[in-house]
């Protein structure tokens, strides 16, 4: 790790990363140090099970760092949560403890404490970090400082950064706000918190603090807001690269970014691999380079054919993962005993190693008996330069047994429909072509760049 563990944490309880917060006084109040020392003494040398449920990044930190140095086991959990979903996360952790807002902590079931009270080979702190996976439950990976270590290298020797100084606009309960917290604390850059309200006071403050290798992360929504103004863009232009998801970019975005000259590195990766495992430079994203870059020196990416073997160049298929980053595996799942991850991913590696994504192998319907890749079509159709974004997908039908249906949102009104079925029906199988075409002024998506597939179904079915 280069520095030792209580090097960095003295630093981070400092507060000298954070200039939002008081550098010279400790971010691990007096009351935090209480608590902490309360229930270590009420588990008699058990290991504690927490579950750190804050939004407020300097609450979050000091109680991330109080127990950062001890054997346990720390739950994120997302304080914005609804009832169901902090009722499962509550099942699937059984903490001891809820360390909430204000300083209180939340007694759980005798349940929990009990299996804290058996010691195992465990050693150090576990840090477990809330994913959805494909079931859409909620389930948390296991990672440990080895493993968030192991990110934070790839990332920096992929970058060729010293220090790695971030303006955080993302939740520190979730993979790509925590691990820039972790970033600065591994390598001693600066972070500043805030949301894109915020940008611009927030962005002065990071450019203040810290004088090179200056990072900011967004979702592409983020990315589309931020770049409506020509202050904000200005302001993205300063930044050494831009990380985006590079699933979530539409090609109508990618291309204003290329002419606004916005530094942008989209990436690939996920909660299981903490964070990026692939990233394009800027500098390749600039002169049009497509995908999400190569592979970090941490990791290794190949695509699987349906033999499961690798793929040749060009061809596309399933994403294998092999990372030192790679988490122990899924709580109250089988642990992982290799640094191998079969994702359900769908990807290509062209003769560069530059890798596509392609969207989810799940991504599948049967139409009339026949298997139709739903990302198959959106690239067909997006690949024509005649649309700003385009989503494909599925509802029932009694005749098909299930309907394709394809919304798109044209870059302009002399976009006609009956061009692009021509693009379906020149490069595609006739069971491939849409059975319902949704033309909208922009497909709905959440924050994070997925589409709303209950509107659009509703569109598709005339609710």
């Amino acid at each position: 790790m280069g520095h030792g563990l209580k090097y960095i944490l003295d630093r981070g309880r400092s507060g000298a990363l954070f200039p939002q917060f008081f550098a010279g006084a400790t971010l691990v109040s007096d009351s935090i140090r209480a608590e902490r020392e309360e229930l270590i003494a009420e588990l008699e040398g058990g290991r504690p099970r927490l579950a750190l449920s804050v939004a407020e990044p300097k609450e979050f930190i000091g109680r991330f760092l109080a127990w950062a140095d001890l054997d346990c086991d720390l739950f994120l959990f997302n304080p914005n949560w609804g009832k169901r979903e902090m009722g499962e996360a509550l099942r699937v952790a059984d903490p001891n403890r809820i360390l909430e807002v204000g300083g209180s902590v939340s007694a759980r079931s005798s349940a929990g404490t009990q299996q804290s009270r058996s010691k195992g080979v465990v050693e150090g702190m576990r840090i477990m970090i809330p994913t959805g996976g494909t079931s859409g439950r909620v389930k948390f990976a296991i990672h440990n400082w080895e493993t968030l270590a192991a990110a934070v290298e790839g990332l920096r020797g992929h970058l060729d950064a010293s220090q790695l100084s971030s303006h955080c606009v993302l939740p520190l309960y979730h993979v790509s706000g925590f691990m820039q917290l972790f970033r600065a604390l591994m390598t001693g850059g600066s972070v500043v918190f805030g949301s894109v309200n915020s940008f611009a006071a927030n962005h002065d403050l990071l450019f203040e603090a810290a004088s090179e290798e200056r990072f900011l992360s967004l979702v592409a929504t983020q990315l589309q807001r931020l770049s409506r103004d020509s202050e904000s863009r200005e302001r993205m232009r300063s930044y050494d690269a831009v990380f985006v998801g590079g699933g979530g970019i539409s090609s109508e975005l990618r291309d204003q970014a290329r002419a606004w000259r916005l530094p942008l590195a989209p990436t690939y990766g996920m909660t299981e691999t903490a964070a990026q495992v692939a990233t394009q430079l800027p500098n390749a994203f600039l002169d049009g380079v497509e995908g999400v870059g190569k592979s970090l020196p941490h990791a290794r990416i190949d695509v699987l054919d349906e033999a499961g073997v690798p793929a040749a160049s060009g061809c596309p298929g399933r994403i294998r993962i092999r990372s030192e980053s790679l988490c122990a595996g899924i709580w109250g799942e089988k642990r992982v005993e290799n640094e191998e991850l079969l994702t359900h991913d769908r990807g290509v590696l062209d003769s560069e190693t530059q890798l596509s994504i392609l969207g989810r192998i799940d991504r599948v319907i049967i139409s009339g008996g026949e298997k139709i890749d739903l990302g198959e079509i959106e690239v067909v159709l997006e690949r024509t330069g005649e649309v700003s974004d385009v989503v494909a997908f599925g509802i029932a039908d009694a005749k098909w047994g299930e309907r394709l249906c394809v919304a798109y949102a044209p870059r302009s009104e002399d976009v006609s429909e009956s061009y692009l079925k021509e693009e379906i029906e020149t490069k595609l199988a006739n069971f491939k072509r849409p059975k319902e075409w949704i033309r909208l002024e922009r497909v709905p998506r959440s924050e994070a760049g997925k589409p709303l597939l209950g509107k659009l179904k509703s569109l598709a079915l005339g609710d």
